[in-house]
C-alpha cells in the first residue's frame, strides 16, 4: 500500500492500523459500514517532520514544534475538499490515534490526548500538543504493562468535524454487569459524551435485549453537570438545568436506533464491542467503536443461540466448598454418575 499522508475517514480502501492507528482505523471502518461517521482525515504518522522530533524530544518543548508550510498547506487542502464553503469557519475535534491503541487486548483509554471544539486557525497548536501526548509517561506506563516497546514512538492524528451533540454517550454490545451477550447498555447525558466518558456525571442508563428490542431497564441519572461547546474554542462543564436533570436523555425510538447500530458493529468487529456516540438535530453519528477488554468470554460450546432457552453450568470444584486442586478423571466420573443418579431420581 502506498504510504498516503493524509487519508479521509471515508476512504473505501480501509488502511492499514500502522497509517491510520486504532481510532483512525475504526472510523474508517465505521464509514465502509455506511454508517454516520462525521467527515475528516487522518495525518498518517509519515504526515511530517514531527515523527523525527518526537523521538528527539527530550531536547525539544512544544514552543520548538511547528508544522512545516507544505504539511500546512496539504492539511487546508484536504479540508477544503471535505468543506468547501467553510472549511476555515467550522469547529474541528482533533484527536490522537495511535496503532496500539483501540485493540482487543489494549485499549489505551484516556492516556491519549483529544481536543474538542478547535477553531481551524488553531489546529497546528492542538495537532502538535496530539502528537506530544504519545510521550506521556501514562503512555510509556500503560505500553509495558500490555508487552509493548515502549520505545517506538508512533502517532497519527484524527481532525474530523465536531458534532455539537444535544445528547451524547457509551453503548456496549454485551452486560458488562452481568456478562449476557443478548443485553446492549447505553449510558447517556444532554450534551457533549466527555461529562459520560470522564465520569464527570452519573449518566442515564439503559438496559435492552437486542433480539426483542425491549427496554429491561430505564435507570435516569443525576446529569447534575453538562459539557457544552465554547463559541470561541474548547468545552466548559456547566450546570446542567432542572428540566434535563430529571428526565431522560433518550427515547425510545433513540435507544433502539443506538442498539441496531451496535448490533451492525458488533456483527462485523465479530467481538464484544463498545461505541460512543452523539446525537445533533436528531441526526446519530458513531463517533469511535473499539472491542471491550474487561469481560469474561465463554467457549463457544457454552454460548446458546440469540434467544434461546438459556443453559445453566455448575463448576463443581468452585462451587462444592472450593476444591483446591483439578478433579482426577476418575473423580470426574464419579461425580458425573452422582449426578445422572439425582437427575433419575428427580424426574421420577
Amino acid at each position: 500500500m502506498s504510504e498516503t499522508k493524509i487519508i479521509s475517514l471515508n476512504s473505501k480502501e480501509l488502511a492499514d492500523i500502522s497509517q491510520v492507528g486504532g481510532k483512525g482505523y475504526s472510523l474508517i471502518k465505521l464509514s465502509s459500514l455506511n454508517l454516520n461517521v462525521p467527515p475528516g482525515i487522518v495525518l498518517t504518522p509519515k504526515n511530517n517532520e514531527c515523527q523525527i522530533i518526537l523521538n528527539k524530544i527530550k531536547d525539544w518543548s512544544l514552543n520548538n514544534l511547528v508544522l512545516s508550510s507544505s504539511d500546512k498547506q496539504d492539511i487546508e487542502d484536504n479540508l477544503k475538499k471535505l468543506f468547501p464553503d467553510d472549511y476555515n469557519k467550522i469547529l474541528y475535534a482533533v484527536r490522537s490515534s495511535s496503532p496500539e491503541e483501540d485493540l482487543a487486548g489494549a485499549s489505551f483509554a484516556g492516556n491519549y490526548e483529544t481536543y474538542l471544539g478547535t477553531q481551524f486557525d488553531l489546529l497546528e497548536e492542538f495537532i502538535l500538543k496530539s502528537f506530544i501526548s504519545c510521550i506521556d509517561y501514562r503512555v510509556f506506563k500503560y505500553k509495558l504493562e500490555k508487552g509493548f516497546t515502549a520505545s517506538d514512538i508512533k502517532i497519527a492524528i484524527v481532525i474530523m468535524k465536531q458534532v455539537n451533540c444535544d445528547v451524547s454517550g457509551v453503548g456496549f454490545s454485551i452486560n458488562p454487569l452481568n456478562n449476557d451477550y443478548d443485553e446492549a447498555v447505553i449510558t447517556s447525558n444532554f450534551g457533549l459524551g466527555e461529562s459520560v466518558v470522564g465520569g464527570i456525571i452519573t449518566p442515564d442508563e439503559y438496559i435492552v435485549n437486542k433480539i426483542s428490542k425491549k427496554v429491561i431497564t430505564e435507570k435516569l441519572g443525576s446529569k447534575d453537570k453538562i459539557v457544552k461547546l465554547n463559541e470561541d474554542n474548547g468545552t466548559s462543564v456547566l450546570e446542567q438545568n432542572s428540566e434535563n436533570q430529571k428526565k431522560s436523555s433518550l427515547s425510545k425510538e433513540q435507544i433502539i436506533q443506538i442498539v441496531d447500530k451496535i448490533i451492525v458493529i458488533e456483527n462485523s468487529y465479530n467481538v464484544p464491542i463498545d461505541i460512543e456516540f452523539g446525537i445533533e438535530n436528531d441526526i446519530l453519528y458513531i463517533l469511535q467503536a473499539r472491542p471491550i477488554t474487561t469481560y469474561n468470554k465463554l467457549p463457544e460450546e457454552f454460548l446458546t443461540k440469540p434467544n434461546e432457552q438459556r443453559q445453566l453450568y455448575f463448576d463443581v470444584t468452585v462451587g462444592v466448598q472450593g476444591f483446591e486442586e483439578p478433579m482426577t478423571t476418575f473423580g470426574s466420573d464419579m461425580f458425573k454418575l452422582v449426578f445422572i443418579q439425582w437427575e433419575t431420581n428427580t424426574r421420577y
